[in-house]
């Protein structure tokens, strides 16, 4: 005699599909987060990687070079902050806000890409991106 244990209609080893392997949000987090590494190399460079004859940027230029280069990282942080709250709960501020940053942050690496924005252009474009992408949720 057979014993059916699973529920009506529920096979436990057939597989359902469930869409797409990609979550919400993981291509923006991940931009934000190749941003956020490429800002933590150039303070790398800057403060191990001789550049300067034998000294390095940190040595040669002192602490304002770590400032200039921190711009990435830090930026990078807010940004993932900013898009982790639209990702989540939908704020039409952390949007806004995460726009307006993107936008002059782009600007500034432009700008200043030769001086007070050394480095800055490629987190810049994409934490952009990384804005473009991020997902809201669904209501």
């Amino acid at each position: 005699m057979l014993v059916r244990t699973e529920l009506a209609g529920h096979d436990p080893r057939r597989k359902e599909y469930r869409g797409p392997v990609v979550r919400r949000g993981t291509a923006s987090f991940g931009l934000t987060m190749a941003a956020a590494a490429y800002g933590l190399g150039l303070l790398v460079w800057v403060a191990a990687v001789p550049s300067v004859g034998h000294q390095t940027l940190l040595e040669y230029g002192g602490p304002g070079s770590l400032v200039i280069t921190s711009q990435a990282l830090l930026l990078s942080l807010v940004m993932w902050a900013l898009l982790r709250r639209r990702c989540t709960s939908g704020s039409e501020t952390a949007t806004t806000t995460a726009w307006a940053i993107g936008v002059a942050f782009l600007a500034w690496s432009s700008l200043g890409s030769l001086s007070f924005a050394a480095g800055a252009f490629p987190a810049a474009v994409l934490l952009l991106i990384a804005t473009a992408l991020t997902p809201r949720p669904n209501r």
